[in-house]
C-alpha cells in the first residue's frame, strides 16, 4: 500500500449505553460511559495505516487537553500528523447514546473540525 493523505475530522467520542432513551424532561442512568478517539477522518486515517499504507493525516484539534490525547492517539497508530494543527477552544466532540437494541443518537460538536482552512491542508499538496 503506497502513501495515503486524509483530510478530515478529529473527535473525542463519549459513547453511554441505555437501555432505553430518555423521553423530554426524563433522567436516567447510564449502563456505562465509554471515552474513545474517533471523528470520520481519523477513523479513515487509522483504518489505512492499520492496513499498511503511510497515512499523513490533516485536520485540526483544539487547544483543549482532549487535543494533545488526540494527537498521540494518531501518533500511536503510525500516523503521521504533523498537518494536524492545534486552534484556540475545543476539540471536536461526539455525544453518543446507544440503546440496548444498538440503535444510536449523536450530537456533535464539531469544535476545532470547524475551524479549518484551506491554508490548514494547503501543506498536503506539497508533500
Amino acid at each position: 500500500m503506497g502513501n495515503i493523505a486524509v483530510v478530515g475530522s478529529i473527535n473525542l467520542d463519549i459513547v453511554n449505553r441505555v437501555q432505553q432513551y430518555p423521553i423530554p424532561g426524563q433522567t436516567i442512568k447510564s449502563g456505562g460511559t465509554e471515552y474513545n478517539y474517533g471523528g470520520k477522518g481519523a477513523n479513515q486515517a487509522v483504518a489505512a495505516a492499520r492496513s499498511g499504507g503511510h497515512v499523513m493525516m490533516a485536520g485540526a484539534v483544539g487547544s483543549d487537553s482532549f487535543g494533545g490525547e488526540l494527537l498521540a492517539a494518531l501518533r500511536q497508530e503510525g500516523i503521521d500528523a504533523d498537518l494536524v494543527v492545534r486552534k484556540s477552544g475545543n476539540s471536536g466532540m461526539a455525544f453518543i447514546t446507544v440503546d440496548a437494541s444498538g440503535q444510536n443518537q449523536i450530537i456533535l460538536s464539531e469544535g476545532a473540525n470547524g475551524d479549518v482552512v484551506t491554508e490548514d491542508v494547503q501543506p498536503l499538496w506539497a508533500a
